[in-house]
């Protein structure tokens, strides 16, 4: 049976999508379009299975999974088809590990496979280009699960009630359970990626739909939800739309991903909203009944999940080839483009349906081998493309080597610090230690260059924490010079000011501290992004600490477009002149903080300043 409306609630979900991905420092609580496609799956799936029940007293298991495999599994063998031969024209980063991308996302494992990656779901620097099939991931998983427990309960159940029953007590069960662990793993967690990705806690917001569904349904529906409809008039029925609205407007406008109220309640939030959306296009369904829904808003939910799809390569191919808007632009034709192809052309070919087009029956029993050879030879070149393409991207191989030519050099460096220097006062040695993340080690020969014995200690993916577990042991150590450079707020978290504040009290007496404010350049407009605080917060540390210094390479980066074409927009350089020219940059914005530190004191105290 089908709902108008319910159309809505596609589009809504994939519109906040699109707006997150195009414009992160504006909509950058639009990933919560994801929890309504999630919701709205759980109350679809749920209110099916009861209707069935309702009519044939069973499940047809099988058949779900079968009509589920059929929708799910083209588009994105079709997506990936078409993506990679596009990846040839971009960096190699972007097919490193490619193969094992492509695994998981066919697998629909991409949500555990990313978990198991470490990635974050916002700051990859080379960003998967199959990482939003996590969503998938979940999807089937959750199909699978629900699937086979509601086909369980379908042979104990004595009636279509009881059945509803036991369908409402085991949803409303996995979503205590799951929604209490993802708040409770919040509270402690050091990558809020892997709360975000993890069935197992995400989860909740499939079953808050389940729920739904045995409260009202869709074709044979509750006496409740009848009443309900009764007693709410068109004009309710839309202050509840509105209202709903209003709120997911407000999360998607004032939330971020990094913000911890994101996950304590911003999640729900969405989630009830979502709910408030579904019930109430259910009831202006009975309400409409002599109104047609309109044919673009069938169009645009029917290719929904294509556009979802196609949306998130094409961007990220066409935004290393091009500028923003051309990118945005080209993304949103050619994924409408070839989300309509996988609808109406490709589905029902493998479902064995009729093909129709713009109300035209199209006869293409003849295309099915030309088009199972063009499968085959697109076959071939994934698997050549996955066998052939490098393990490690660029990046990682020019830091990998980076870190290594550190290693070289550090065992001697430190020896210097410890027995060569000139002894102050307090008894510390002259020196520079400079506490890295990537971007530090990237620009480690400019700083080897640049200061007289400087000690870089870089670590790809080290955040604020591992600085500052670093720091700690090297004043255990008795290996920290004069001069300590902590440069590791790119991989940002969201206790910055605790840990910054706790690298303040760690520092010893004797010792000035250079702080070097992070720069991401694809989050550099939004003042409410984690990175650009974590440099707020460090500028007013600067004013409150005299013997804390500032080196500003957030406000030198974005002075500086040249070191960024073709990258990351996190490390600089594609090239050895660029490359080179981004060391010496990052290199003198540090000795230029060194030396209006060495105008100031050192710490004569450690006590309460």
């Amino acid at each position: 049976m089908r709902i108008k409306w319910f159309s809505l609630v596609r589009i809504l979900g994939m519109s906040m999508v699109l707006l997150y991905h195009f414009l992160p420092s504006v909509f950058g609580g639009g990933f919560f379009g994801v929890d309504i496609f999630l919701v709205f799956s759980g109350f679809l799936t749920t209110a099916i299975f009861l209707d069935e029940f309702g009519k044939t007293d069973a499940i047809d298991l099988v058949g779900f999974y079968r009509r589920r495999l059929y929708r799910i599994l083209p588009p994105v063998l079709l997506m990936i088809g078409v993506v990679l031969p596009l990846t040839l024209l971009i960096r190699s980063d972007f097919r490193a590990g490619i193969g094992s991308q492509i695994a998981a996302a066919i697998g629909f494992i991409t949500n555990y496979f990313e978990i198991a990656q470490g990635g974050s779901y916002e700051n990859q620097f080379v960003p998967h280009l199959f990482v939003h099939t996590w969503t998938l991931g979940i999807e089937v998983q959750l199909y699978l699960l629900w699937g086979a427990l509601t086909w369980g309960l379908s042979r104990v159940a004595k009636s279509k009630e009881q059945f509803r029953a036991y369908l409402f007590g085991l949803s409303s069960l996995f979503f205590l359970v799951m929604f209490g662990r993802f708040i409770w793993s919040s509270f402690n967690a050091d990558n809020l990626s892997a709360i975000y990705y993890a069935t197992g806690k995400h989860g909740f917001t499939f079953f808050i739909g389940a729920i739904l569904a045995t409260l009202s349904g869709i074709g044979q529906t509750t006496a409740a939800f009848k009443q309900l409809s009764q007693k709410l008039d068109t004009k309710k029925v839309f202050g509840g739309i509105l209202l709903a609205l209003l709120v997911l407007g407000i999360l998607t406008l004032v939330l971020t991903f990094e913000n911890l109220w994101t996950y304590w309640i911003g999640f729900i939030l969405a989630s009830l909203a979502a709910v408030a959306l579904i019930l109430a296009f259910r009831v202006l369904h009975e309400k409409t009944p002599n109104i047609a829904e309109p044919g673009v808003l069938i169009f645009l939910a029917n290719i929904s999940y294509g556009v979802y799809l196609f949306h998130w390569p094409f961007f990220i191919i066409f935004s290393e080839m091009t500028n923003k808007g051309v990118a945005i632009g080209l993304t949103l034709l050619l994924s409408v483009a070839f989300a309509s192809l996988s609808f109406y052309i490709l589905e029902p070919l493998v479902m064995g349906r009729a093909v129709k087009f713009a109300g035209v029956e199209l006869d293409l029993t003849s295309a099915k081998k030309p088009l199972a050879i063009v499968a085959g030879v697109f076959a071939l070149f994934a698997l050549g493309l996955s066998l052939f393409s490098p393990r490690i991207g660029a990046l990682e191989k020019d830091l990998m080597i980076q870190g290594l030519e550190q290693a070289d050099t550090k065992m001697a460096q430190t020896r210097q610090i410890v027995d060569g220097r000139i002894a102050s006062d307090y008894g510390v040695y002259e020196g520079t230690l400079v506490i890295g993340d990537s971007v530090a080690l990237r620009a480690s020969d400019g700083l080897t260059d640049a200061i007289d014995g400087v000690v870089v200690e870089g670590e790809v993916s080290r955040t604020l924490e591992g600085a500052y577990a670093f720091l700690q042991e090297s004043i255990k150590n008795r290996t920290l010079p004069r001069d300590v450079v902590i440069a590791a707020g790119t991989n940002t978290i969201a206790n910055y000011e605790e840990v910054l504040d706790n690298i303040i009290k760690a520092v010893p007496q004797g010792h000035r501290l250079i702080l070097v404010t992070p720069y991401d350049g694809r989050v550099a407009g939004n003042p409410a992004s984690l990175a650009n605080l974590t440099r707020d917060y460090e500028l007013k540390l600067a004013e409150k600490y005299d013997w804390v210094t500032v080196a500003d390479w957030y406000k030198v980066a974005i002075n500086s477009p040249q070191i960024w074409h073709f990258t990351d927009y996190v490390h600089f350089g594609n090239d050895s002149d660029s490359i080179r020219e981004g060391q010496e940059i990052y290199a003198k914005t540090v000795t230029d903080a060194l030396a209006k530190a060495s105008k100031s004191s050192v710490r004569l105290t450690t006590k309460s300043e």
